[in-house]
């Protein structure tokens, strides 16, 4: 043993530090800096997440029913919307997404989340800044084809 009352010696010779190393410094927010602040609102996570959903093959792009379906008659989601409902909650520099998404029949429900998820997360964080926590996925249902508004199956 070494006379160096803080450290051991390890098997190959060299000495080791049992002392941790300390953590890196975080990386600078794009939205807390030394100017000021940004707040995005969780309407803007919500929309950029409901978009960023309907890009990822196999969200199936349906027009909603019950209540819903009457608010969406009254002011109509956007195509990129439609078949996807999102909620945020918004911190100052993180966010938390629950969305709730309707897949084409037959394709994996876990694999299609998952591509919602890393879509979503890579959209939000490009978008507004905001580092995404977590995205929670529903899946209230699966979609045919013939199911979908304009589409003939024969």
């Amino acid at each position: 043993m070494s006379d160096a009352p803080d450290t051991e010696r390890i098997p190959s010779g060299g000495l080791l530090d049992p002392r941790p190393e300390p953590d890196p410094e975080p990386e600078a927010s794009p939205l807390v800096t030394s100017r000021g602040t940004t707040s995005i609102a969780s309407g803007v996570v919500e929309k950029v997440s409901k978009r960023a959903a309907a890009e990822v093959e196999g969200v199936s792009r349906v027009t909603s029913s019950g209540i819903r379906g009457l608010i969406d008659f009254v002011r109509p989601p956007s195509p990129a919307e439609a078949g996807v409902d999102a909620t945020a909650d918004v911190g100052k520099e993180t966010a938390a997404i629950d969305l709730s998404i309707r897949i084409r029949y037959p394709l994996p429900a876990a694999r299609v989340a998952e591509e919602v998820r890393r879509q979503v997360m890579r959209r939000v964080q490009e978008m507004t800044g905001l580092v995404v926590t977590e995205v929670n996925v529903e899946v209230p249902e699966f979609v045919l084809d013939r199911d979908l508004p304009g589409v003939r199956v024969r």
